[in-house]
């Protein structure tokens, strides 16, 4: 057994994946087998089951209220989402533009790419609240029930950690009730995943040595958040963030940067854990194979 600063040089339940068609690369979604890649300012859908990738094409630039291009450096994407239409058997890729902290930012508004039309769609959103998302201009949506993406940010107009959601089907946005009895500043200690069939958050223990993990068990009912799990880090593995969980209840966790890994069982003790050495920085998805393939744009429909 190869050791490095006591973390086992294996692989467990990770595999090196090619992906040399186009360099640096950020996975942003993933949804039925594809991934969302940011790939130097191009965007690509990619199923590494089957090597097929699609690239998207640009959105078109907006200026809102008649701006010129002066405010072209406000509109860096902020936040990404991506996911399945099962109605159109369609795959759609969303573009979120909020507003900061600055009083002169413009509307927040969202563009909708759908695959089978192959034509961005515009709207414009006038009540979203003034959100902290500088620190992470192309950060992606947590996929949960459905088509139904979520963030959990900061509210400046009600100076508190929020739970934002965007329905992709419904086209609103709205927010997710939080727990009670947790710190009002969550983005720096915590954040969303999926924990069995549940919306989960994770947030660091009074110690910071554990993780704390909470469930919504009802989707949307406030009263419904319950503690589900107390997880103890090592003073190496205070990096790793929950990522995933398996059928039987285990816990994936890894850092920031990908380049960690490790399993934990339903009681919070780790069973495995491993070292990447050749990695990118990027987020973590939760990634499913399939052979599905992408729709025909020759097959679309006449509306969007």
């Amino acid at each position: 057994m190869d050791v490095e600063g006591g973390w086992r040089q294996s692989y467990p339940f990770s595999e090196k994946i090619n992906a040399d068609f186009v360099a640096p690369i950020q996975i942003m979604g993933s949804c039925r087998g594809f991934l969302l890649l940011d790939c130097d300012e191009s965007v690509f859908l990619w199923n590494p089951s089957t090597h097929v990738h699609k690239s998207i094409p640009s959105s078109p630039p907006v200026y809102p209220y008649g701006f010129e291009s002066k405010y072209e450096f406000l509109e860096t994407p902020q936040l990404y989402g991506f996911c399945y239409d099962s109605s159109k058997d369609d795959y759609l890729v969303a573009k979120f533009y909020v507003r900061g902290q600055s009083g002169s930012s413009p509307p927040a508004h969202v563009q909708i790419f759908s695959l089978r039309a192959n034509v961005w769609k515009y709207i414009d959103f006038t009540d979203l609240p003034h959100l902290n998302l500088c620190e992470d201009f192309l950060r992606p949506g947590l996929l949960f029930n459905g088509t139904i993406l979520h963030w959990l940010t900061y509210d400046y107009d009600k100076s508190m950690s929020v739970i934002i959601a965007f329905d992709l089907m419904e086209l609103r946005f709205f927010e997710i009730p939080r727990p009670d009895n947790i710190a009002h500043d969550l983005t720096s200690c915590g954040d969303l995943w999926v924990h069995g069939r549940f919306l989960s958050l994770w947030v660091w223990g009074s110690d910071t040595n554990t993780i704390d993990i909470l469930v919504m068990e009802k989707y949307r009912v406030q009263s419904s958040w319950t503690k589900t799990l107390v997880v103890s880090l090592t003073r190496r593995g205070k990096h790793l963030r929950p990522v995933c969980s398996t059928k039987n209840g285990d816990i994936i966790m890894a850092s920031e940067n990908g380049s960690k890994l490790a399993k934990y069982n339903d009681k919070g003790k780790r069973l495995e854990h491993c070292v990447h050495r050749d990695y990118r920085k990027s987020q973590v998805p939760m990634y499913t194979e399939s052979i599905i393939s992408l729709p025909s744009v020759t097959e679309q429909s006449s509306k969007f």
